[in-house]
């Protein structure tokens, strides 16, 4: 659905340089378009403005580039570009000045501020969508945790044993999500244990099953405290 919005707007796009191009050629004298600053200025608002445009289609279209940090505001630039071109671009043709240098330094300032704004919305778009992942993939430890643990609940037919396996994983709910390179071993730790547990749940031998669901919740306070040392 994405992408047909894309390419609907990149054929909207063609539709209204069609149209604005045959009113252009009917309506300017030969005179007017013969000179050199009409075309400079037909040369930015039509086919600089279309290349731009396919160029950013294209980038739209990438899958991995189809997220909320990138394409609003990339293609509000463009897009605004191409309005901003079209009406400085359609003024200069009309008006027809004799010289091209209106035309070279109007276009010139239009391209600059544009290729600038371009250039910062990518930059800081893929800094955005690289610190989202990051942040995703720090958060994903604590949430494989108590998706571990919450599959072994339906597996114990002891009411104790679930009722402590549910208290686990609310504790491991409510915990930083955040990891840290500095509680790598705790984690490990804790990591390794909810392994055990999830290994004797699946084997039916429960009788450690107790001790090793206290140790791990020793191990997340522990690790929690940590947390909030690092902050």
């Amino acid at each position: 659905m994405k992408n047909k919005g894309i390419l609907v707007s990149l054929i909207s796009q063609l539709i209204v340089y069609g149209v604005a191009n045959l009113f252009l050629f009917l309506l300017l004298s030969p005179e007017k378009i013969a000179l050199a600053s009409f075309w400079v200025s037909w040369s930015f608002t039509f086919p600089f403005c279309l290349i731009t445009t396919i160029l950013i289609t294209l980038y739209s279209l990438k899958l991995e580039n189809q997220i909320i940090s990138k394409l609003p505001l990339i293609l509000a630039i463009q897009y605004s570009a191409v309005i901003i071109y079209l009406i400085a671009g359609l003024i200069l043709m009309f008006c027809g000045p004799n010289s091209s240098k209106p035309a070279w330094l109007t276009e010139s300032v239009i391209t600059a501020i544009y290729f600038i704004l371009i250039l910062y919305a990518l930059v800081s778009s893929n800094y955005i969508s690289k610190s989202i992942k990051y942040t995703k993939g720090k958060v994903f430890y604590i949430r494989s945790l108590q998706t571990e643990i919450d599959n072994c609940i339906s597996m114990v037919s002891d009411k104790a044993i679930a009722q402590s396996l549910m208290a686990l994983s609310e504790k491991i709910r409510f915990s930083d999500p955040m990891s840290n390179d500095s509680l790598k071993q705790r984690e490990e730790t804790i990591q390794n244990l909810i392994n055990e547990i999830v290994t004797n749940i699946t084997n039916e031998t429960l009788v450690t099953v107790p001790s090793l669901i206290s140790k791990v919740s020793i191990e997340i306070d522990a690790r929690n405290n940590l947390c909030k040392t690092l902050k």
